[in-house]
């Protein structure tokens, strides 16, 4: 697919995630997850959610638990972004115990855009 130019929707990076699942394949959903990292595509519940259940059944808890940390972070101040509460979500980041990754800040910076808030 990538090879001739066509670019994947969310909807097909579960169904990949889903049948690497199915088939114990985890080398090749770490391939996936890589590439969607790579192509900085906004992750959405449902593919998380896929995500998590690839590393699990992989028995790859781990992994699971750093998608699934890093996933309700972003969520957070997605949702306080979005409802204009600019201030509370980089007071949430600021407080953060661990390192707030990219995603984080993109977030929030997404949420400035919407409101204008430069």
């Amino acid at each position: 697919m990538l090879r001739e130019g066509f670019k994947p929707t969310h909807f097909i990076y579960s169904n990949v995630l889903t049948a690497c699942a199915n088939a114990g394949s985890m080398e090749q959903g770490k391939w996936v997850h890589a590439h969607m990292i790579k192509s900085a595509v906004t992750l959405v519940a449902f593919v998380v959610n896929t995500l998590l259940d690839m590393y699990a059944k992989s028995g790859s808890i781990e992994d699971a638990k750093k998608v699934s940390e890093k996933f309700h972070t972003v969520t957070i101040v997605d949702l306080l972004g979005r409802a204009g509460l600019l201030g509370q979500a980089e007071k949430f980041i600021r407080g953060m115990l661990i390192e707030p990754a990219a995603a984080v800040w993109g977030a929030l910076l997404g949420a400035c855009r919407l409101h204008k808030n430069t």
